[in-house]
């Protein structure tokens, strides 16, 4: 994030519109819920 805004790149911009876009299209491509064999579950 230092390097991104040290570099001028607006990181809540860059998230949303690449970051967030990608991360949807992965789950919904490859159902990676559905598919593991192990999923973590925090103290949350």
């Amino acid at each position: 994030m230092r390097r991104d805004e040290a570099l001028g790149r607006d990181f809540i911009r860059l998230w949303n519109e690449v970051w967030v876009p990608n991360e949807l299209d992965f789950e919904s491509n490859f159902f990676p819920r559905e598919r593991a064999d192990v999923l973590y579950v925090g103290d949350r």
